[in-house]
């Protein structure tokens, strides 16, 4: 990355991006350019690779004029989220185009991370998960695969799908542990110790990694998902909402909507409000058809209590055909929820999914 004051010395010229590349030593260069109304502010953004010249990815973003300071924020937080996927993507296409055995960890561990912010389908995390792993094996102290392989292993026991609870739960905590330890600023680092933490019932604790995951790095969607899933196992659902409100806001085509989407229609089920749970949970399905099981398991649920045993009855039919569903039974579904928390609230709310699965007909 190259200083602003450097790169205002090419302000308003035109120059070549592969001279800006090679004069710069720079892979990627940011075009811009604003357009200000009487209301508002457009500002068109294009990622250009220096090396071929080809233009990589290009948007726009508009914001109200009202406040200019927000108004900054807002593009500013927009924009880094939106080239951090993209630049992810261009160097994993830039990995595929070496020799395997000239690739290091860091190339192994953005392959990583751009399968996993890509997948719609979990059902195979070894598969997802490998380059990370590859990654550990070339250099084990590579702290964004660190990050992401505790994210992975501690993800199906928050869910209450996994087969091993306990030994998952301290695999990903020495994971998380270890990259925070090698970079305590690390932001994906925290909301992977978010997410055990929550694993551990320990959901306030896990609201303070959340918050520091986001303050490092506000663009990152990650964070601010794993915030809000906090405040679910709280049962807090407004405050939940208003952190998934926020973070569509500031990525609204992001790869992970699918799971902000999923965590809004959690909130609204806590609510009690079953036809708003359904309609996000349906909006989860639609960009993530195969889904994650326990958003199945709530459309099941809010579908049942809502009146609509047909549409129950086939849901759960595709829970239980998935290979990702461990939890097969109310009981065994039942053990695990109630492992993550114990506050009344939550007992109160899983008694209700708990009634839902089992008009649905979900076995005992």
């Amino acid at each position: 990355m190259i200083a602003r004051s450097t790169a205002f010395t090419y302000k308003s010229k035109l120059v070549d991006v592969k001279q800006v590349g090679t004069e710069l030593s720079v892979r990627y260069a940011l075009e811009g350019s604003a357009q200000i109304g009487s209301s508002k502010v457009r500002v068109n953004a294009q990622l250009i690779d220096t090396e071929s010249g080809a233009h990589l990815w290009a948007d726009h973003f508009d914001a109200e004029r009202s406040d200019l300071l927000e108004m900054q924020d807002q593009i500013v937080a927009r924009l880094a989220r939106a080239l951090s996927i993209e630049l992810i993507d261009a160097e994993v296409n830039r990995a595929k185009r070496t020799r395997p055995e000239n690739l290091d960890a860091q190339d192994f561990a953005m392959r990583c991370l751009s399968q996993l912010i890509r997948s719609t389908n979990y059902e195979d995390i070894a598969t997802i998960i490998s380059p990370c792993q590859r990654a550990l094996q070339i250099d084990d102290k590579n702290v964004l695969a660190l990050s992401w392989m505790a994210i992975m292993t501690i993800f199906p026991v928050t869910i209450s799908q996994s087969s091993d609870p306990a030994t998952a739960t301290k695999a990903a905590d020495e994971l998380a542990s270890k990259a925070l330890a090698i970079d305590p600023n690390d932001s994906v680092a925290h909301a992977a110790k978010a997410s055990v933490l929550m694993a551990e019932g320990r959901h306030e604790e896990a609201i303070v990694e959340a918050e520091l995951s986001v303050a490092l790095n506000p663009s990152d969607i990650y964070g601010h998902l794993m915030n809000a899933v906090a405040y679910n196992f709280l049962c807090e659902p407004e405050r939940s909402i208003d952190v998934v409100d926020k973070a569509i806001r500031l990525s609204p085509r992001d790869p992970l909507l699918w799971a902000l989407y999923e965590v809004k229609g959690e909130a609204f089920f806590i609510k009690q409000q079953d036809d708003k749970a359904i309609e996000w949970l349906r909006r989860e399905l639609a960009i993530s058809p195969r889904g994650v099981p326990y958003g199945r398991l709530l459309l099941v649920s809010a579908l049942a209590l809502d009146g609509r045993l047909p549409e129950a009855r086939d849901a759960l039919k595709i829970y239980l055909a998935s290979s990702f569903a461990k939890s097969k039974t109310i009981s065994e579904f039942r053990a695990q929820q109630i492992a993550l928390a114990s506050s009344p609230k939550w007992l109160a709310y899983n008694g209700r999914i708990f009634d839902g699965l089992r008009e649905a007909g979900m076995p005992e």
